[in-house]
């Protein structure tokens, strides 16, 4: 999702006046969020009216691209209702259902503008920064795991430098393929990652508990194997570095209770309460950014501004609305046409070994991914088309595999949002990075995962 650029002194600026598409947007999130406790009548055709005449107003600002995607992808859904006389159900439900995506991104825009300010993050960010050679990857890619899982794009803005600073080509290329693996596989486990929200949408049944260690592990085992694999076969071998900065340096106690006190609340509000994680994202998000805000900066205009600040952005998240709201009717449609056990008898997937499950469907979607199909569409396809009981494994191995391959997905993509930003911070081209340095990356990644998810399924307890 687009970064929200608020500087020290754009800090000091009178907050922007909302506009009519900020506020529709806004809405939608009031919506997403009321509607778990209060469902009147006809509020899925008031939601469709506002959707609609966001995406109206928002129309020429989105990009070629994303209005293809976006508009292709929920046309094709709805002419296959069309077809199953189902039009204005898959219309009302899929438009609908796509609100827990709008609210994943309106919760991330607020955790991202106090990260600009905090002097905590610019400690860490320096620390990254001065790491000497032979450490740069494995600490970037973890840097970015970390930094990213909590603050999303913001993270890479944060670490852009160190792979704008080379001039050698190969090095260059080789940062900027760590700070994606790790920025991206922090979507196998972190709810501010909208990946997450689809697996959990596509696998109903399942909550952010049941993946959330597991992911864990899978995503910090993602960047130390993609590290190894560039020791190895990219870098060489080269004079034992030298000693960098002490993570001492770097203060880190007032941001980790602040983000650990957040994680605790998400877990207590999903377990407890039995609230999805976008709702629970939408209700702690804006509190924490203000409290996280004011710890930072200790001044309580800022922290006023805020809010008018961030209803000021909505409007950029326009692209991510448009393919999200495309692709959930997409999904929709597709749900209501196709048998799962055809398509099922179709592959014969009776006869595939349990062991092959993992890695096929890893693969599968790190390869079409990287044709230009974004993830959330695959993820939608597969959940509805073979999901797990006809598929023949776990919920939770295929939502580990799904959500272990996103982020994987994301970086061999051209097209990807990830991609285009670290090109267009890093001033490279995105077919390069995603076709030419990524596919030794994320297909050994790809393999780690379905080894993982496949460990999982047999020693484990899904």
């Amino acid at each position: 999702m687009p970064d929200i650029d608020v500087t020290a002194q754009q800090a000091e600026a009178p907050p922007p006046r909302p506009g009519l598409s900020a506020w529709l947007y806004l809405a939608l999130c009031v919506i997403a969020v009321g509607h778990v406790f209060w469902e009147p009548e006809g509020w899925r055709i008031f939601t469709v009216a506002l959707a609609a005449l966001f995406l109206i107003l928002e129309f020429n600002r989105t990009t070629v691209l994303q209005r293809a995607v976006g508009y292709g992808l929920g046309a094709s859904g709805l002419l296959l209702a069309a077809q199953a006389n189902l039009f204005l159900p898959v219309l009302l439900d899929g438009i609908a259902s796509s609100l827990k995506f709008l609210l994943v991104f309106f919760a991330v825009a607020w955790m991202q503008v106090p990260a600009k300010t905090s002097p905590t993050l610019m400690s860490a960010r320096q620390f990254v920064l001065d790491q000497p050679a032979g450490r740069r990857f494995l600490i970037l890619g973890y840097a970015a795991h970390i930094l990213g899982a909590f603050l999303n794009l913001a993270a890479l803005t944060l670490l852009s430098d160190m792979v704008a600073r080379p001039k050698d080509r190969q090095l260059k290329d080789r940062l900027a393929v760590a700070l994606m693996v790790g920025f991206t596989s922090a979507s196998a486990w972190s709810p501010f990652y909208v990946s997450v929200t689809v697996v959990l949408a596509a696998l109903p049944g399942l909550k952010w508990v049941d993946i959330a260690l597991p992911g864990l592990a899978m995503g910090f085992l993602v960047v130390a194997v993609t590290a190894l694999i560039d020791r190895l076969f990219v870098r060489g071998a080269r004079p034992r570095p030298a000693p960098g900065p002490r993570v001492e340096n770097a203060n880190w106690r007032k941001l980790s209770m602040l983000l650990g006190a957040l994680m605790i609340s998400v877990i207590a509000l999903e377990t407890i309460y039995h609230l999805s994680i976008p709702v629970v994202l939408g209700l702690l998000a804006p509190p924490f950014a203000v409290i996280w805000l004011f710890i930072s900066l200790g001044r309580r205009h800022e922290a006023r501004g805020l809010p008018r600040r961030v209803v000021s952005s909505l409007p950029n998240l326009r692209g991510e609305a448009l393919i999200f709201i495309g692709a959930n009717m997409f999904g929709t449609g597709v749900s209501r046409v196709l048998d799962p056990e055809a398509v099922a008898g179709l592959l014969n997937i009776a006869a595939w070994p349990d062991l092959a499950k993992p890695l096929a469907l890893a693969m599968f979607i790190i390869v079409i991914a990287g044709i230009g199909l974004h993830p959330v569409v695959l993820v939608i396809l597969v959940g509805t088309v073979l999901p797990p009981e006809v598929f023949g494994m776990p919920p939770v191995v295929m939502a580990l595999v799904m959500l272990g391959t996103w982020g994987l997905s994301t970086t061999s993509s051209p097209f990807s949002g990830t991609t285009l930003v670290v090109a267009r911070l890093t001033g490279e081209n995105s077919f390069r990075l995603a076709w030419r340095r990524a596919p030794l990356y994320t297909l050994t990644g790809g393999l780690v995962v379905a080894v993982v998810a496949t460990a999982y399924w047999k020693l484990g307890s899904p």
